[in-house]
């Protein structure tokens, strides 16, 4: 058998040489005779490939808590005061059982409680359903007003191609996103910043925020980043997409723990494990830029102090094309009551208008929630073992009758019920960095 053995490795081993020896045969010969080129739309509509496909399990990411991203001021003018802003210990963590940031257990069963999971992401983006990057081409109005939908290369209708990262449609269990913030504000020039300021020598608050959800919305739609051109032929520029996404429970809180923790400037504190504003079941889309003819763009400040501009374009002229895909009107909406003067109506709309338009729910609207709620809806909620008074808005009776004037409730927490934001349209935007040195 040792013979068979031998002779069986002698022949492997020859067959992976000359297998390599005809790949560097081939790779030399293909070198020689082929050069690189530039890829155009012209190029890359031809390409059919699915993309490349980003399978990402027993995934973590954790900065440490005293390490940040600062945002600084300048010293203001007359009226104003300098802002620093700075995000510390930005993470992504597992849903399941968590920490505080020293590492020490939560005091509450609610996951909300605890910034830090201690354990991965089994699934952040599953073989079967991955993170996908991929070329593709998309029917729609350009910037001009012309509706392309044509495959073939090199008309005026030909659809352009866009370079986009999909995130996952289906995520099998929440995880955890989770910062510290510090706002310091009034810093003068020359003053220090020294760890461990107190709030006589520096005026800051420090703030903590939790969500606790899933990267897609309740339906399964999922964020989604798209580099392109703007086929604004006047001006063509690299251009951005992004279709944000998002669901689960989100938490904002600022009450330090009462066992002495450090209160200091840079300082990590321990955060009380219950305080703060919470909202339960969120499921919020927003879409920023519309295919092919609104984008986010980039650009420098004359005369290149370093500072910059983020925009997302106007819309391009006064072209009825792009406007009508843009707002999505009802069917409904014709005859006299048509465009602006048909109203806000719920009926009709075309499946485009899902596409443009973004909302953003704060609660399940299906179910009403009691005065005390910590499952649902938008809620305030005091320490452990804490209370605090709920007023009413004075000079407004329920018909009810149990909104009297000055009426007030003591409790630990207080539910102010459900919202709706729907029919959200980003028109313009412009972000203009100032002071940047």
């Amino acid at each position: 058998m040792s013979s068979v053995s031998n002779s069986m490795g002698r022949w492997c081993c020859n067959l992976s040489w000359r297998a390599a020896l005809n790949f560097l045969a081939i790779f030399t010969i293909s070198t020689n005779v082929s050069a690189m080129t530039s890829l155009s739309d012209e190029a890359l509509s031809g390409v059919s490939g699915a993309g490349i496909a980003v399978a990402l399990d027993d995934f973590r990411f954790a900065m440490a808590p005293t390490s940040y991203i600062e945002l600084t001021g300048s010293d203001g003018g007359a009226n104003w005061q300098r802002g620093d802003a700075r995000y510390y210990g930005l993470s992504l963590t597992g849903g399941g059982s968590g920490t505080d940031w020293y590492g020490d257990g939560c005091a509450s069963a609610d996951p909300l409680s605890c910034p830090l999971g201690v354990g991965t992401i089994s699934d952040f983006a599953s073989v079967y359903n991955p993170f996908l990057l991929r070329v593709f081409q998309y029917e729609g109005y350009d910037y001009q007003g012309t509706y392309r939908n044509q495959i073939a290369p090199g008309s005026a209708n030909s659809m352009p191609t866009v370079l986009e990262l999909i995130g996952p449609s289906k995520v099998p269990d929440p995880w955890r996103w989770s910062f510290l913030g510090e706002l310091e504000v009034g810093r003068n020039a020359g003053s220090p910043a020294d760890v461990g300021s107190n709030h006589s020598e520096a005026t800051f608050l420090q703030s903590q925020t939790i969500i606790y959800g899933k990267p897609i919305t309740a339906d399964g739609r999922p964020a989604i980043l798209r580099l392109l051109k703007v086929e604004n032929t006047a001006d063509p520029t690299f251009g951005l997409m992004y279709q944000s996404a998002l669901s689960g429970d989100f938490r904002f809180s600022v009450a330090h723990s009462t066992d002495g923790g450090p209160d200091g400037l840079h300082e990590v504190p321990n955060f009380d494990d219950n305080e703060g504003v919470h909202f339960k079941n969120v499921d919020a889309f927003l879409p920023l830029g519309q295919l092919h003819y609104q984008a986010i763009t980039l650009d420098n400040v004359a005369p290149g102090d370093g500072n910059f501009v983020i925009e997302l374009t106007r819309l391009p002229g006064n072209d009825a094309n792009i406007y009508n895909d843009f707002y999505s009107f009802s069917s409904d909406c014709t005859g006299v009551y048509s465009g602006v003067d048909c109203g806000y109506k719920r009926t009709g709309r075309p499946e485009r208008y899902n596409e443009t338009h973004g909302y953003v729910y704060w609660g399940d609207p299906s179910s009403n929630n009691s005065d005390a709620n910590t499952t649902d809806g938008i809620y305030f909620k005091a320490p452990a073992g804490e209370t605090f008074q709920a007023y009413a808005r004075t000079n407004n009776s329920a018909p009810e009758g149990n909104n009297s004037i000055n009426y007030s409730m003591t409790g630990n927490a207080f539910n102010l019920g459900d919202a709706r934001v729907e029919g959200l349209l980003v028109q313009h935007l412009k972000i203009t960095s100032l002071g940047a040195n």
